[in-house]
C-alpha cells in the first residue's frame, strides 16, 4: 500500500482479512489492523465511502474493546475525518475530528502528569499530525466550525509540554508533603552539577582523579531524571496538590482577552496533501506558517503566511542585521513586515493591542521593530504582548502572591579573567569566557533599588548564584549583568552585556559539539554572576537549566537586563528553550528580556526609565 501498488495490494489484504477473521473472529487485533490498512488502500484508490465504512467499523469495535480515548481509536478517527474531507463532507470531517480531539483531551492530561520533561514533550509530539490535519482543514475550508476546531486544538497543543512541566513544579512547591522540599533541592543540586560540568569542565580535583566527563554527565542526567520522575508519586500522595484544570476552550480565552485586544496565534504546520497515493506523499508538502486571529467577540479568522523556509530565512536575516551595529535593518524589517504583519492587518482590524503567540523562529522576532511599506515602525501602530499560547491568558494571576520584597542584582564582581586561552579544560566553552566589568549596571541597580519599595540590592561580591537560589518569590526580580547564548555565529562586543571569548581560533568559539552536553538546549544560555571568571569550586554562571528550579512562584515580574536573554533554541509548538522557558518554569508571571546584544550605558537609562514608568501605574 505504501509503495502505491494498490491493485496488487488489495487482494492480498482481503485474503489476509479473511484468514484473520476465520482464525480469531472479526474483532481481533489482527483483523482490525488489516481493516485499517484496507481503509487506507480504498481512500488512496478514490473509494472514500468504502474507506469511511472500514474505518468506522474499526472505530466502533475498538471503542468497545479499548474505550473511546485509546490511541488506536483516535488515530483511526483522524483517518476517517480525512476520508470524509476528501469525499466532500467537510462538516462531517470537522465533527469527527472534534469527537476525537475531545477524547484526546481527556487522556492527554494523565499522560502529561509525571515522567520527565523530555517524556512529556514526546507525548505532545506524538499528536502533531492531529494538529496538522486540523489546521489544513481550516485553511482549505471557509466554514467557521473548521476554524474554531483548529484554533481549539492549537490552544490545547502549543506549549503544552511547558505548561505540564511548569504545573508540576508549581504543584510541588505548593505541596505539603514532607518529601517535596527535599525533592526540589535534589533536582536543583543535580542541575547545578550538570551545568557546571558541561559548561566549565571538571574541577582540578576531578581531573587529577581521572574522572571521565561524559560518564559523569550521563550519571548526573540519569539521577536528575529519576528525581524528576518521582514528582508524580509525591503529588498523588497525602499532602500532594495534583489538580487538573478545566480544558481550554475558545470561550475561556475570549473571557480573558482585554477589551481592546486581539489574540494572534501563529502555527508552523505541514499541510496534508489530499488525493495522495501513499502516506509519504500525503505528508510531502513543505511546512507553512498559518495565523489565527481571535477577537473579543469570539470571531475566528485565518490567514496563510507562507512557507516556513522562506520566513525563517528572512527572520535570520533580520536578526543578523539587528545584531550588527554597522548594518541597516530597514530592508530586512520591511520584508518581514510584508510577509507576516501585512497579511494580519485585515484580521487585527482597528485593535491596537496585539497578543501574539508566535511559533518556530518567529518566536525570536521583535514585531514592534518591523517596518511597514510607508516606513513606519509597527510599534507606532500596535502594542505587542508576547505569549507562548493564548492559553496563557486563562492562567494569568493563578500563581499566587509574592513572598518577599523586590530584589535587584547588579554589577557582579566577575573576578580575574583567565590569563590564557590554552588553560586546562580547553574543550569547555566557558573556560574561555572573559566577562569585563559593567559600570553601567552599578548605577542601574542603585536607581532601580530606589524606585522599587523595599528592594534588596545585591551587587559586587554579593551578586552570587547562591543568593539567587536562596530567593523565595520576590515581587520583582531585576538582574543586570552579562548574558550569554551559545551560538557559534554570534559576534563578540566590547561594550555590551554579553559573552566575550579569549582568543580567536575557531575551536574557541562556542560550538555545542565541544560542550560534551546532555541533550538539553537550556544549557546553552545563562547569566554571569560573581566569580564568573574564576572557575572555582562554585560556579559563577546561572544556566537556564538551573534557573528553571528557582523559587519564583508568585513573582510578578522578572527583568533580565543582559544580552540575548530572550533567545535560545526554538521548537515548533513549544517556544524558545532558553532563559525565557526557564523563568516560566520557575514560576515568574511576566518576563522582560532582550533579543540581541545591548549596550551597557544605554541599557541602564532604558531600564531605570522602564521601572519609573511602571511605578507610576502601580505595577
Amino acid at each position: 500500500v505504501e509503495q502505491g501498488r494498490l491493485a496488487e495490494a488489495k487482494p492480498l489484504l482481503l485474503a489476509a482479512l479473511s484468514g484473520a477473521e476465520q482464525q480469531g473472529g472479526a474483532d481481533t487485533s489482527a483483523a482490525l489492523s488489516i481493516r485499517v490498512n484496507l481503509g487506507a488502500l480504498l481512500a488512496r484508490s478514490g473509494d472514500f465511502n468504502g474507506a469511511i465504512a472500514e474505518f468506522q467499523r474499526v472505530v466502533a469495535a475498538r471503542k468497545r474493546l479499548l474505550g473511546p480515548s485509546h490511541d488506536s481509536v483516535l488515530s483511526v478517527q483522524v483517518s476517517t475525518a480525512v476520508a470524509q474531507w476528501e469525499a466532500g463532507l467537510a462538516p462531517r470531517a470537522a465533527e469527527t475530528l472534534n469527537e476525537a480531539f475531545e477524547a484526546r483531551e481527556k487522556s492527554i492530561s494523565s499522560l502529561l502528569h509525571g515522567g520527565t520533561e523530555d517524556e512529556r514533550q514526546a507525548v505532545v509530539d506524538a499528536n502533531g499530525r492531529e494538529l496538522d490535519v486540523a489546521v489544513s482543514l481550516s485553511m482549505l475550508e471557509a466554514g467557521l466550525p473548521a476554524r474554531r476546531l483548529a484554533l481549539t486544538k492549537l490552544l490545547r497543543t502549543k506549549g503544552r509540554a511547558l505548561d505540564a512541566t511548569a504545573g508540576m513544579m508549581t504543584a510541588l512547591r505548593r505541596s505539603s508533603n514532607d518529601l517535596a522540599p527535599a525533592l526540589l533541592e535534589s533536582m536543583g543540586h543535580y542541575r547545578k552539577a550538570i551545568a557546571r560540568l558541561a559548561l566549565e569542565g571538571p574541577s582540578a580535583k576531578d581531573s587529577s582523579a581521572g574522572v571521565d566527563t561524559k560518564e559523569a554527565l550521563d550519571s548526573l542526567v540519569s539521577l536528575s531524571e529519576t528525581a524528576e520522575s518521582k514528582t508524580m508519586s509525591i503529588l498523588d500522595s497525602p499532602g500532594g496538590t495534583r489538580a487538573e484544570g478545566a480544558a481550554t476552550t475558545i470561550e475561556r480565552v475570549v473571557r480573558a482577552l482585554p477589551s481592546d485586544s486581539v489574540l494572534v496565534e501563529i502555527v508552523a504546520y505541514t499541510p496534508i496533501r489530499l488525493g495522495a497515493k501513499s502516506k509519504g506523499e500525503q505528508w510531502s508538502t513543505p511546512r507553512r506558517y498559518a495565523a489565527f486571529a481571535l477577537q473579543t467577540g469570539g470571531e475566528v479568522a485565518t490567514v496563510d503566511l507562507g512557507e516556513t523556509s522562506k520566513v525563517d530565512a528572512d527572520v535570520r536575516a533580520l536578526r543578523f542585521v539587528l545584531s550588527n551595529p554597522d548594518s541597516n535593518p530597514r530592508e530586512a524589517a520591511q520584508r518581514l513586515y510584508a510577509e507576516v504583519l501585512a497579511p494580519l492587518r485585515g484580521l487585527i482590524g482597528a485593535k491596537r493591542h496585539v497578543l501574539i503567540a508566535a511559533d518556530g523562529s518567529l518566536n525570536l522576532v521583535p514585531f514592534a521593530a518591523l517596518i511597514d511599506e510607508k516606513g513606519q515602525y509597527a510599534v507606532s501602530q500596535y502594542m505587542f504582548t508576547y505569549l507562548t499560547s493564548g492559553r496563557d491568558l486563562v492562567s494569568v494571576g493563578s500563581h499566587g502572591s509574592s513572598r518577599s520584597p523586590p530584589v535587584v542584582v547588579a554589577n557582579p564582581d566577575f573576578g580575574n579573567a583567565p590569563g590564557s586561552a590554552s588553560s586546562p579544560g580547553s574543550g569547555f566553552v566557558l573556560r574561555h569566557a572573559r566577562f569585563t566589568p559593567l559600570p553601567g549596571t552599578a548605577g542601574e541597580g542603585e536607581l532601580i533599588a530606589k524606585i522599587l519599595p523595599g528592594a534588596k540590592l545585591l551587587s559586587g561580591r554579593a551578586a552570587t548564584v547562591a543568593e539567587l537560589r536562596s530567593l523565595h518569590a520576590p515581587r520583582v526580580l531585576h538582574i543586570a549583568t552579562h548574558g550569554f547564548f551559545l551560538d557559534p555565529t554570534a559576534r563578540a562586543t566590547g561594550n555590551g552585556r554579553g559573552l566575550e571569548l579569549v582568543g580567536s581560533a575557531p575551536a574557541q568559539r562556542p560550538q555545542t559539539t565541544d560542550m560534551h552536553l546532555a541533550a538539553s538546549p537550556l544549557l546553552r544560555s545563562g547569566l554571569a554572576l560573581a566569580d564568573a571568571n574564576v572557575h572555582g569550586d562554585e560556579s559563577g554562571f546561572l544556566s537556564a537549566y538551573e534557573a528553571a528550579t528557582l523559587d519564583l512562584l508568585g513573582t510578578q515580574l522578572v527583568v533580565l537586563s543582559a544580552c540575548e536573554t530572550g533567545v535560545g533554541t526554538t521548537v515548533d509548538g513549544e517556544g524558545v528553550y532558553g532563559l525565557r522557558r526557564a523563568f516560566v518554569l520557575a514560576g515568574a508571571e511576566t518576563i522582560v528580556m532582550s533579543m540581541w546584544k545591548v549596550d551597557d550605558e544605554a541599557t541602564r537609562d532604558l531600564m531605570s526609565s522602564y521601572h519609573q514608568k511602571l511605578s507610576l501605574i502601580h505595577i
